[in-house]
Protein backbone atom coordinates (compact mmCIF):
# COMPACT_ATOMS: atom_id res chain seq x y z
CA UNK A 1 0.00 0.00 0.00
CA UNK A 2 3.00 2.45 0.81
CA UNK A 3 3.38 2.15 -3.18
CA UNK A 4 -0.27 3.09 -3.87
CA UNK A 5 0.20 5.94 -1.66
CA UNK A 6 2.67 7.26 -3.40
CA UNK A 7 1.50 7.29 -6.50
CA UNK A 8 -1.83 8.73 -5.30
CA UNK A 9 0.78 11.59 -4.36
CA UNK A 10 1.38 12.37 -8.15
CA UNK A 11 -2.52 12.89 -8.63
CA UNK A 12 -1.54 16.74 -9.74
CA UNK A 13 0.48 15.54 -12.53
CA UNK A 14 -1.82 12.93 -13.85
CA UNK A 15 -4.71 14.80 -13.58
CA UNK A 16 -2.43 17.63 -16.02
CA UNK A 17 -1.49 14.09 -18.10
CA UNK A 18 -4.56 12.43 -18.23
CA UNK A 19 -5.94 16.08 -20.42
CA UNK A 20 -3.57 14.78 -23.17
CA UNK A 21 -2.32 11.07 -23.10
CA UNK A 22 -4.97 10.12 -25.58
CA UNK A 23 -3.19 12.89 -28.38
CA UNK A 24 0.13 11.09 -27.67
CA UNK A 25 -1.47 7.43 -29.26
CA UNK A 26 -0.60 6.38 -32.30
CA UNK A 27 -4.45 6.69 -33.50
CA UNK A 28 -6.69 8.51 -31.94
CA UNK A 29 -9.72 7.34 -29.70
CA UNK A 30 -12.51 5.55 -31.55
CA UNK A 31 -15.94 6.80 -29.82
CA UNK A 32 -19.45 5.13 -29.74
CA UNK A 33 -22.32 5.64 -28.04
CA UNK A 34 -24.69 2.95 -27.64
CA UNK A 35 -28.06 2.97 -25.86
CA UNK A 36 -26.54 7.09 -24.28
CA UNK A 37 -23.52 5.55 -23.18
CA UNK A 38 -20.40 6.99 -24.98
CA UNK A 39 -17.91 3.89 -24.98
CA UNK A 40 -14.15 3.27 -26.08
CA UNK A 41 -12.61 -0.14 -26.79
CA UNK A 42 -9.70 -1.28 -24.85
CA UNK A 43 -6.75 -3.26 -26.09
CA UNK A 44 -8.27 -6.47 -24.51
CA UNK A 45 -11.91 -5.84 -26.42
CA UNK A 46 -13.13 -4.35 -23.25
CA UNK A 47 -15.55 -1.50 -22.67
CA UNK A 48 -14.62 1.55 -21.10
CA UNK A 49 -17.35 4.17 -20.47
CA UNK A 50 -16.52 7.78 -21.11
CA UNK A 51 -19.71 9.50 -21.24
CA UNK A 52 -23.10 8.99 -21.55
CA UNK A 53 -26.10 11.07 -23.02
CA UNK A 54 -29.00 9.48 -21.92
CA UNK A 55 -31.57 10.76 -19.64
CA UNK A 56 -32.47 8.40 -16.79
CA UNK A 57 -32.22 9.33 -13.50
CA UNK A 58 -32.16 5.84 -11.53
CA UNK A 59 -29.75 3.91 -13.84
CA UNK A 60 -28.67 0.07 -13.68
CA UNK A 61 -25.73 0.23 -15.84
CA UNK A 62 -25.39 -2.23 -18.51
CA UNK A 63 -22.57 -5.26 -17.95
CA UNK A 64 -22.18 -5.11 -21.63
CA UNK A 65 -22.17 -2.89 -24.49
CA UNK A 66 -22.57 -4.07 -28.27
CA UNK A 67 -21.05 -7.39 -26.78
CA UNK A 68 -18.31 -6.24 -24.79
CA UNK A 69 -17.98 -6.30 -21.65
CA UNK A 70 -17.79 -2.82 -19.34
CA UNK A 71 -14.99 -3.58 -16.93
CA UNK A 72 -14.44 0.10 -16.67
CA UNK A 73 -15.54 3.86 -16.20
CA UNK A 74 -13.19 6.27 -17.34
CA UNK A 75 -12.23 10.26 -16.20
CA UNK A 76 -15.29 12.50 -15.81
CA UNK A 77 -17.71 10.12 -17.77
CA UNK A 78 -20.73 11.13 -15.78
CA UNK A 79 -19.43 14.49 -15.28
CA UNK A 80 -21.97 17.01 -13.57
CA UNK A 81 -24.44 15.39 -14.32
CA UNK A 82 -27.64 16.67 -12.40
CA UNK A 83 -29.61 13.88 -13.69
CA UNK A 84 -28.93 11.11 -11.71
CA UNK A 85 -30.25 10.05 -8.46
CA UNK A 86 -29.25 6.50 -8.20
CA UNK A 87 -26.81 4.43 -10.01
CA UNK A 88 -26.21 0.75 -9.92
CA UNK A 89 -22.91 -0.52 -11.47
CA UNK A 90 -22.52 -3.75 -13.55
CA UNK A 91 -20.85 -6.93 -11.89
CA UNK A 92 -18.34 -6.72 -14.69
CA UNK A 93 -17.25 -3.60 -13.36
CA UNK A 94 -13.20 -3.74 -12.34
CA UNK A 95 -11.91 -0.22 -12.12
CA UNK A 96 -13.31 3.48 -11.62
CA UNK A 97 -11.49 6.27 -12.60
CA UNK A 98 -10.48 9.75 -12.62
CA UNK A 99 -13.96 11.92 -11.12
CA UNK A 100 -16.14 9.73 -12.78
CA UNK A 101 -19.44 10.99 -10.71
CA UNK A 102 -17.79 14.16 -9.79
CA UNK A 103 -20.58 17.29 -9.22
CA UNK A 104 -23.45 15.08 -9.82
CA UNK A 105 -25.25 16.88 -6.98
CA UNK A 106 -28.48 14.75 -7.05
CA UNK A 107 -27.02 11.40 -6.87
CA UNK A 108 -28.30 10.17 -3.27
CA UNK A 109 -27.46 6.17 -3.77
CA UNK A 110 -24.51 4.12 -5.71
CA UNK A 111 -24.41 0.57 -5.19
CA UNK A 112 -20.84 -0.73 -5.70
CA UNK A 113 -20.64 -4.16 -7.52
CA UNK A 114 -18.34 -7.48 -5.61
CA UNK A 115 -15.71 -7.66 -8.04
CA UNK A 116 -14.42 -3.78 -8.19
CA UNK A 117 -11.19 -3.83 -7.57
CA UNK A 118 -10.18 0.00 -8.02
CA UNK A 119 -12.12 3.27 -6.83
CA UNK A 120 -9.62 6.04 -8.23
CA UNK A 121 -8.81 10.03 -7.08
CA UNK A 122 -11.83 11.84 -6.52
CA UNK A 123 -14.11 9.06 -7.84
CA UNK A 124 -17.68 10.49 -5.77
CA UNK A 125 -15.92 14.27 -6.03
CA UNK A 126 -18.75 16.76 -4.57
CA UNK A 127 -21.87 14.23 -4.84
CA UNK A 128 -23.66 16.45 -2.03
CA UNK A 129 -26.34 14.43 -1.51
CA UNK A 130 -25.32 10.49 -1.04
CA UNK A 131 -25.57 9.67 2.22
CA UNK A 132 -23.80 6.22 2.16
CA UNK A 133 -22.02 3.97 0.40
CA UNK A 134 -21.01 0.06 0.17
CA UNK A 135 -17.09 -0.79 0.05
CA UNK A 136 -16.66 -4.23 -1.41
CA UNK A 137 -14.31 -6.74 0.20
CA UNK A 138 -12.78 -6.96 -3.54
CA UNK A 139 -11.59 -3.59 -3.69
CA UNK A 140 -8.06 -3.49 -2.66
CA UNK A 141 -7.04 0.59 -4.21
CA UNK A 142 -8.94 3.44 -2.83
CA UNK A 143 -7.32 6.56 -3.70
CA UNK A 144 -7.84 9.74 -2.20
CA UNK A 145 -10.02 12.18 -2.16
CA UNK A 146 -12.88 9.36 -3.50
CA UNK A 147 -15.41 11.63 -1.03
CA UNK A 148 -13.88 14.86 -0.97
CA UNK A 149 -17.08 17.62 -1.17
CA UNK A 150 -19.59 14.00 0.03
CA UNK A 151 -21.14 16.66 2.99
CA UNK A 152 -24.30 14.49 3.43
CA UNK A 153 -22.24 11.20 3.33
CA UNK A 154 -22.46 9.92 7.28
CA UNK A 155 -21.60 5.94 6.59
CA UNK A 156 -19.32 3.85 4.64
CA UNK A 157 -20.67 0.46 4.90
CA UNK A 158 -17.25 -2.09 4.77
CA UNK A 159 -17.43 -5.56 3.76
CA UNK A 160 -16.65 -7.56 7.26
CA UNK A 161 -13.02 -8.21 7.47
CA UNK A 162 -12.11 -5.94 5.12
CA UNK A 163 -8.51 -6.15 4.02
CA UNK A 164 -7.11 -3.11 5.05
CA UNK A 165 -10.19 -0.40 5.57
CA UNK A 166 -10.97 0.39 8.80
CA UNK A 167 -13.66 2.89 10.14
CA UNK A 168 -13.34 4.52 13.43
CA UNK A 169 -15.51 7.02 15.06
CA UNK A 170 -16.70 7.38 11.78
CA UNK A 171 -13.21 8.52 10.49
CA UNK A 172 -12.35 5.90 7.50
CA UNK A 173 -8.27 4.60 7.88
CA UNK A 174 -6.28 2.71 5.90
CA UNK A 175 -4.42 0.70 8.63
CA UNK A 176 -2.26 -1.26 6.63
CA UNK A 177 -0.33 1.95 5.51
CA UNK A 178 -1.48 4.07 8.91
CA UNK A 179 -3.32 6.71 6.86
CA UNK A 180 -6.48 8.67 7.52
CA UNK A 181 -7.81 8.66 4.44
CA UNK A 182 -11.10 10.56 5.15
CA UNK A 183 -13.16 12.50 8.04
CA UNK A 184 -16.72 12.91 7.32
CA UNK A 185 -17.74 16.61 7.13
CA UNK A 186 -21.10 16.29 8.66
CA UNK A 187 -19.21 14.64 12.16
CA UNK A 188 -19.97 17.72 14.81
CA UNK A 189 -17.15 19.34 16.35
CA UNK A 190 -14.83 21.95 16.63
CA UNK A 191 -11.54 20.37 17.52
CA UNK A 192 -10.12 16.64 16.78
CA UNK A 193 -6.97 15.07 17.77
CA UNK A 194 -5.73 12.54 15.15
CA UNK A 195 -5.09 9.43 16.45
CA UNK A 196 -1.26 8.70 18.09
CA UNK A 197 0.07 6.24 15.64
CA UNK A 198 -1.25 7.45 12.18
CA UNK A 199 1.84 8.52 9.71
CA UNK A 200 -0.16 10.15 6.68
CA UNK A 201 -3.01 12.61 6.69
CA UNK A 202 -4.26 11.85 3.04
CA UNK A 203 -4.65 14.07 -0.11
CA UNK A 204 -8.54 16.06 0.90
CA UNK A 205 -8.68 13.74 4.12
CA UNK A 206 -10.06 16.44 6.17
CA UNK A 207 -12.55 17.99 2.98
CA UNK A 208 -14.91 20.68 3.93
CA UNK A 209 -14.18 20.07 7.77
CA UNK A 210 -16.26 22.07 10.64
CA UNK A 211 -13.30 21.45 12.47
CA UNK A 212 -11.29 24.89 13.86
CA UNK A 213 -8.52 23.16 15.70
CA UNK A 214 -6.68 20.30 14.31
CA UNK A 215 -4.39 18.50 16.47
CA UNK A 216 -1.28 16.27 14.85
CA UNK A 217 0.57 13.90 16.42
CA UNK A 218 4.10 13.54 16.48
CA UNK A 219 3.80 10.24 14.56
CA UNK A 220 2.91 11.72 11.34
CA UNK A 221 5.66 12.18 8.59
CA UNK A 222 3.27 12.81 5.23
CA UNK A 223 0.99 15.56 4.43
CA UNK A 224 -0.27 15.75 0.89
CA UNK A 225 -0.95 18.51 -0.98
CA UNK A 226 -4.92 18.96 -0.14
CA UNK A 227 -5.11 17.69 2.99
CA UNK A 228 -6.79 20.37 4.86
CA UNK A 229 -8.29 21.62 1.26
CA UNK A 230 -11.60 23.49 1.92
CA UNK A 231 -11.45 23.90 5.95
CA UNK A 232 -12.79 26.81 5.81
CA UNK A 233 -13.05 27.19 9.86
CA UNK A 234 -9.69 26.50 10.37
CA UNK A 235 -7.95 28.63 12.67
CA UNK A 236 -5.04 26.73 13.63
CA UNK A 237 -2.98 23.52 13.33
CA UNK A 238 1.19 22.76 13.68
CA UNK A 239 3.10 21.08 12.25
CA UNK A 240 4.70 18.11 13.71
CA UNK A 241 8.97 17.54 13.87
CA UNK A 242 8.98 14.43 10.86
CA UNK A 243 7.22 16.48 8.00
CA UNK A 244 9.01 17.48 5.85
CA UNK A 245 6.50 18.71 2.79
CA UNK A 246 3.26 21.09 2.97
CA UNK A 247 2.77 21.89 -0.53
CA UNK A 248 -0.81 23.01 -1.18
CA UNK A 249 -2.38 21.42 2.33
CA UNK A 250 -4.12 24.44 3.47
CA UNK A 251 -6.24 25.25 0.17
CA UNK A 252 -8.87 27.24 0.56
CA UNK A 253 -8.82 27.72 4.47
CA UNK A 254 -9.62 30.96 4.38
CA UNK A 255 -9.97 31.82 8.14
CA UNK A 256 -6.51 30.48 8.91
CA UNK A 257 -5.10 32.73 11.35
CA UNK A 258 -1.31 30.88 12.54
CA UNK A 259 0.33 27.98 11.53
CA UNK A 260 2.84 26.74 13.91
CA UNK A 261 5.86 24.55 13.76
CA UNK A 262 6.53 21.65 16.21
CA UNK A 263 9.67 21.89 17.98
CA UNK A 264 12.78 19.81 16.31
CA UNK A 265 11.39 20.04 12.57
CA UNK A 266 14.11 20.36 10.27
CA UNK A 267 12.95 22.30 7.57
CA UNK A 268 9.51 24.61 8.67
CA UNK A 269 10.05 27.73 10.51
CA UNK A 270 6.95 30.04 11.37
CA UNK A 271 7.59 33.84 11.33
CA UNK A 272 4.88 35.53 12.84
CA UNK A 273 2.47 32.99 11.89
CA UNK A 274 3.77 32.89 8.11
CA UNK A 275 5.02 29.38 7.21
CA UNK A 276 8.78 28.88 5.24
CA UNK A 277 10.50 26.38 4.24
CA UNK A 278 13.92 27.39 5.35
CA UNK A 279 15.93 24.61 3.17
CA UNK A 280 14.25 25.68 -0.21
CA UNK A 281 14.44 29.55 0.40
CA UNK A 282 10.30 29.71 0.10
CA UNK A 283 7.05 31.04 1.56
CA UNK A 284 4.85 27.79 1.77
CA UNK A 285 1.54 29.90 3.35
CA UNK A 286 0.81 33.30 4.50
CA UNK A 287 -2.37 32.72 6.54
CA UNK A 288 -5.85 33.89 4.99
CA UNK A 289 -7.14 35.52 7.69
CA UNK A 290 -3.91 37.52 9.20
CA UNK A 291 -4.33 41.02 9.85
CA UNK A 292 -2.97 43.71 7.57
CA UNK A 293 -2.91 45.15 4.24
CA UNK A 294 0.03 45.20 2.79
CA UNK A 295 3.25 42.33 3.47
CA UNK A 296 7.02 41.93 1.72
CA UNK A 297 8.15 38.91 1.13
CA UNK A 298 11.68 38.94 2.56
CA UNK A 299 14.39 39.62 0.59
CA UNK A 300 16.46 36.13 -0.33
CA UNK A 301 13.08 34.22 -1.23
CA UNK A 302 13.41 31.96 -4.09
CA UNK A 303 9.79 30.50 -4.31
CA UNK A 304 6.53 31.56 -3.45
CA UNK A 305 4.75 28.27 -3.81
CA UNK A 306 0.99 27.22 -4.40
CA UNK A 307 -1.37 28.35 -2.93
CA UNK A 308 0.67 30.84 -0.19
CA UNK A 309 -1.58 33.96 -0.40
CA UNK A 310 -5.20 32.60 -1.42
CA UNK A 311 -8.10 34.29 -0.06
CA UNK A 312 -6.09 36.85 1.66
CA UNK A 313 -7.34 40.51 2.11
CA UNK A 314 -3.83 41.97 0.98
CA UNK A 315 -3.83 45.34 -1.04
CA UNK A 316 -0.28 45.33 -2.16
CA UNK A 317 2.65 42.64 -1.83
CA UNK A 318 6.33 43.62 -2.50
CA UNK A 319 7.96 40.64 -4.70
CA UNK A 320 11.66 41.12 -4.56
CA UNK A 321 14.11 40.19 -7.49
CA UNK A 322 15.22 36.88 -5.79
CA UNK A 323 11.63 35.29 -6.68
CA UNK A 324 11.74 32.91 -9.65
CA UNK A 325 8.45 31.20 -8.99
CA UNK A 326 5.38 31.71 -8.07
CA UNK A 327 3.27 28.58 -7.97
CA UNK A 328 0.03 27.43 -8.47
CA UNK A 329 -2.95 29.24 -7.48
CA UNK A 330 -0.29 31.72 -5.43
CA UNK A 331 -2.80 34.36 -5.22
CA UNK A 332 -6.26 32.65 -5.80
CA UNK A 333 -9.31 35.17 -5.17
CA UNK A 334 -6.56 37.83 -4.07
CA UNK A 335 -9.81 40.56 -4.87
CA UNK A 336 -8.20 43.43 -3.30
CA UNK A 337 -5.83 43.33 -5.39
CA UNK A 338 -5.97 45.61 -8.14
CA UNK A 339 -2.02 46.19 -9.40
CA UNK A 340 0.59 43.31 -9.71
CA UNK A 341 4.13 44.25 -10.67
CA UNK A 342 6.09 41.27 -12.06
CA UNK A 343 9.83 41.68 -11.27
CA UNK A 344 11.85 40.70 -13.61
CA UNK A 345 13.44 38.15 -12.41
CA UNK A 346 9.90 36.00 -12.26
CA UNK A 347 10.63 32.77 -14.19
CA UNK A 348 7.82 30.70 -14.17
CA UNK A 349 4.14 31.64 -13.18
CA UNK A 350 2.13 28.42 -12.19
CA UNK A 351 -1.30 26.92 -13.02
CA UNK A 352 -3.66 29.84 -12.12
CA UNK A 353 -1.52 32.00 -10.02
CA UNK A 354 -4.18 35.06 -10.12
CA UNK A 355 -7.28 33.15 -10.80
CA UNK A 356 -10.25 35.20 -9.56
CA UNK A 357 -8.51 38.37 -8.57
CA UNK A 358 -11.28 40.20 -9.49
CA UNK A 359 -9.46 43.73 -9.77
CA UNK A 360 -7.17 43.34 -12.00
CA UNK A 361 -7.49 45.43 -15.33
CA UNK A 362 -4.03 44.61 -17.13
CA UNK A 363 -1.02 42.44 -16.66
CA UNK A 364 2.46 43.21 -17.93
CA UNK A 365 4.51 39.90 -18.27
CA UNK A 366 8.35 40.39 -17.53
CA UNK A 367 10.71 39.34 -20.75
CA UNK A 368 12.45 36.68 -17.91
CA UNK A 369 9.13 34.96 -17.93
CA UNK A 370 9.34 31.72 -19.92
CA UNK A 371 7.13 29.20 -18.02
CA UNK A 372 3.35 29.41 -17.63
CA UNK A 373 1.05 26.65 -16.46
CA UNK A 374 -3.04 26.54 -17.01
CA UNK A 375 -4.45 30.18 -17.49
CA UNK A 376 -2.88 32.05 -14.60
CA UNK A 377 -5.23 34.54 -14.96
CA UNK A 378 -8.87 32.85 -15.20
CA UNK A 379 -11.81 34.39 -14.17
CA UNK A 380 -10.11 37.58 -13.73
CA UNK A 381 -13.40 39.41 -14.74
CA UNK A 382 -11.47 42.84 -15.61
CA UNK A 383 -9.04 41.87 -17.18
CA UNK A 384 -8.69 43.38 -20.60
CA UNK A 385 -5.36 42.82 -21.70
CA UNK A 386 -2.11 41.03 -21.48
CA UNK A 387 1.36 42.80 -22.40
CA UNK A 388 4.06 41.62 -22.70
CA UNK A 389 7.76 43.19 -22.29
CA UNK A 390 9.96 43.48 -25.26
CA UNK A 391 13.17 41.05 -25.21
CA UNK A 392 10.55 37.81 -23.98
CA UNK A 393 11.29 34.93 -26.24
CA UNK A 394 9.07 32.51 -24.92
CA UNK A 395 5.80 34.12 -24.73
CA UNK A 396 3.68 36.15 -27.53
CA UNK A 397 0.36 38.06 -27.99
CA UNK A 398 -1.74 36.34 -31.01
CA UNK A 399 -5.12 37.90 -31.12
CA UNK A 400 -5.35 39.08 -27.83
CA UNK A 401 -4.36 36.00 -26.28
CA UNK A 402 -0.64 34.79 -24.79
CA UNK A 403 0.82 32.07 -26.37
CA UNK A 404 3.25 29.91 -25.42
CA UNK A 405 6.00 29.37 -28.57
CA UNK A 406 7.57 26.78 -27.03
CA UNK A 407 4.57 24.09 -27.96
CA UNK A 408 2.54 26.82 -29.77
CA UNK A 409 -0.11 26.84 -26.94
CA UNK A 410 -2.94 29.31 -26.24
CA UNK A 411 -2.76 29.70 -22.58
CA UNK A 412 -5.24 32.81 -21.78
CA UNK A 413 -7.48 35.01 -23.74
CA UNK A 414 -8.29 37.86 -20.90
CA UNK A 415 -11.75 37.22 -19.88
CA UNK A 416 -12.91 41.55 -20.68
CA UNK A 417 -11.17 41.14 -23.99
CA UNK A 418 -14.01 43.10 -26.60
CA UNK A 419 -13.63 41.10 -29.56
CA UNK A 420 -16.31 38.67 -30.44
CA UNK A 421 -15.04 36.54 -33.07
CA UNK A 422 -11.42 35.40 -32.51
CA UNK A 423 -9.47 34.16 -35.31
CA UNK A 424 -6.27 31.69 -35.03
CA UNK A 425 -3.77 31.19 -37.70
CA UNK A 426 -2.07 27.82 -39.11
CA UNK A 427 0.50 26.95 -36.08
CA UNK A 428 -1.52 26.96 -32.94
CA UNK A 429 -1.25 23.33 -31.83
CA UNK A 430 -2.81 23.19 -28.11
CA UNK A 431 -5.41 25.23 -26.96
CA UNK A 432 -4.26 24.90 -23.02
CA UNK A 433 -6.74 23.71 -20.32
CA UNK A 434 -9.42 26.66 -19.07
CA UNK A 435 -7.36 28.74 -21.57
CA UNK A 436 -10.58 30.60 -22.95
CA UNK A 437 -13.09 29.73 -19.65
CA UNK A 438 -15.73 32.09 -18.57
CA UNK A 439 -15.00 34.66 -21.70
CA UNK A 440 -18.60 35.19 -21.53
CA UNK A 441 -18.56 37.64 -24.66
CA UNK A 442 -17.02 35.07 -27.47
CA UNK A 443 -18.96 34.08 -30.00
CA UNK A 444 -17.21 32.83 -32.38
CA UNK A 445 -13.80 31.17 -32.75
CA UNK A 446 -11.87 29.68 -35.67
CA UNK A 447 -8.97 27.53 -35.80
CA UNK A 448 -6.35 26.98 -38.91
CA UNK A 449 -4.45 23.70 -39.40
CA UNK A 450 -2.35 22.16 -37.11
CA UNK A 451 -4.67 22.65 -34.34
CA UNK A 452 -4.07 19.37 -32.45
CA UNK A 453 -4.98 19.28 -28.70
CA UNK A 454 -8.11 20.81 -26.64
CA UNK A 455 -7.42 20.22 -23.07
CA UNK A 456 -9.85 19.96 -19.89
CA UNK A 457 -12.40 22.87 -19.35
CA UNK A 458 -10.79 24.94 -22.22
CA UNK A 459 -14.16 26.75 -23.30
CA UNK A 460 -15.49 25.98 -19.81
CA UNK A 461 -18.48 28.92 -19.19
CA UNK A 462 -19.04 30.41 -22.71
CA UNK A 463 -22.36 30.56 -22.79
CA UNK A 464 -22.72 33.09 -26.08
CA UNK A 465 -20.40 30.88 -27.58
CA UNK A 466 -22.02 30.17 -31.53
CA UNK A 467 -19.64 28.59 -33.85
CA UNK A 468 -16.55 26.95 -33.59
CA UNK A 469 -14.66 26.24 -36.76
CA UNK A 470 -12.53 23.04 -36.00
CA UNK A 471 -9.85 21.59 -38.31
CA UNK A 472 -9.04 18.25 -39.53
CA UNK A 473 -5.74 18.03 -37.53
CA UNK A 474 -7.13 17.90 -34.18
CA UNK A 475 -6.99 14.47 -32.62
CA UNK A 476 -8.16 15.09 -28.65
CA UNK A 477 -10.50 16.96 -27.39
CA UNK A 478 -11.16 16.60 -23.43
CA UNK A 479 -14.56 15.15 -22.34
CA UNK A 480 -15.06 18.28 -20.03
CA UNK A 481 -13.52 20.91 -22.51
CA UNK A 482 -16.70 22.42 -23.68
CA UNK A 483 -19.67 22.67 -21.48
CA UNK A 484 -21.79 20.11 -23.19
CA UNK A 485 -24.84 21.34 -22.07
CA UNK A 486 -24.36 24.89 -22.78
CA UNK A 487 -22.97 24.30 -26.79
CA UNK A 488 -26.10 21.92 -27.38
CA UNK A 489 -27.14 25.10 -29.82
CA UNK A 490 -23.33 25.49 -31.15
CA UNK A 491 -22.33 24.82 -34.53
CA UNK A 492 -19.13 23.06 -35.10
CA UNK A 493 -17.72 23.08 -38.40
CA UNK A 494 -15.89 20.31 -38.58
CA UNK A 495 -14.05 17.84 -41.76
CA UNK A 496 -16.02 14.84 -42.85
CA UNK A 497 -14.33 11.85 -41.35
CA UNK A 498 -12.34 13.70 -38.50
CA UNK A 499 -12.15 13.07 -34.95
CA UNK A 500 -13.80 16.15 -34.38
CA UNK A 501 -16.64 15.26 -36.04
CA UNK A 502 -16.52 11.70 -34.33
CA UNK A 503 -16.67 13.52 -31.17
CA UNK A 504 -19.28 15.45 -32.12
CA UNK A 505 -21.47 12.94 -32.90
CA UNK A 506 -20.75 10.80 -30.37
CA UNK A 507 -21.99 13.64 -27.87
CA UNK A 508 -24.61 14.54 -30.24
CA UNK A 509 -23.48 18.50 -30.68
CA UNK A 510 -24.17 20.22 -33.65
CA UNK A 511 -22.03 19.44 -37.23
CA UNK A 512 -21.58 21.17 -40.49
CA UNK A 513 -19.04 20.19 -43.02
CA UNK A 514 -15.88 22.23 -43.48
CA UNK A 515 -15.74 23.76 -46.52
Amino acid sequence: MKRILSVILLFTLLAGLCCSAAAENTAPEKFTNADGYVYILKEDGTAEIKGYTGKEKKLTIPSELDGHPVTSIGYRAFYENNQLTEVVLPDTLKALGIQPFAWCEKLQSVTLPEGLETIDTNAFYYCKKLTKINIPASVTTVMEGVFAGCTSLKEIALAPDHPFLEVADGVLFNQEASTLLWYPAIRKGKEYTVPDGTKCIAYQAFYDSPLEKIILPVSIEELPGGAFENCTKLKTVNIPPKVTSVDGIFKACDKLEAINVDEGNEVFESTDGVLFDKTAHSLVKYPSAKKGKTYEVPEGTQAIMPNAFEYTGLNGVTIPGSVRLIGNNAFLFCKSLKEVNLSEGVEELGDFAFQWCSGLAKITLPASLVKTGRNPFSSCEKLSEIVIAEGNSALEVVSGCFVRKEDMAIVCCPQALKAKKLEFPTGIQIVEGSAFAYCGSIEEVTFGDGLEEIRVSAFRKCKKLKRVVLPASVTYIDRSAFDLNDVKKTMFVVTPGSYAENFCTAYELTTEPAE
